[in-house]
């Protein structure tokens, strides 16, 4: 499985990658997911784009 459950978010889908414009970002709270579930939503995108 390729998603990654991220506390207060909801849950990240690595296999469902988009890309959007930078104006439709309307948080501007400061908040992040965290370096632990940035680390796994990376590696599950470049298992799945074999890099």
């Amino acid at each position: 499985m390729s998603e990654v459950d991220i506390a207060g978010f909801g849950v990240a889908q690595a296999h469902l990658p988009t890309t959007i414009s930078v104006d439709r970002v309307v948080d501007t709270s400061g908040t992040n997911v965290g370096p632990v579930a940035l680390q796994q939503i990376r590696e599950f995108v470049a298992d799945l784009i074999e890099l």
